[in-house]
């Protein structure tokens, strides 16, 4: 088996803000945060900011 090591090039079309990946989660989906030093704040400001379509569910 080859491995792409070029990473960027490999997940370029999967890239996007965190305003954008926010948007692509289903409601219903449940959302695991961790803690500590692994917390992705940028995605959890972007839940808070932009997650309004995944309250109530």
């Amino acid at each position: 088996m080859t491995v792409d090591r070029d990473w960027m090039r490999t997940f370029a079309d999967k890239v996007c803000s965190p305003a954008q990946a926010i948007l692509r989660v289903q409601p219903g989906a449940r959302i695991f945060i961790g803690s500590g030093a692994a917390e992705p704040m940028a995605l959890v400001e972007a839940l808070v900011q932009d997650g309004g379509h995944l309250r109530g569910n």
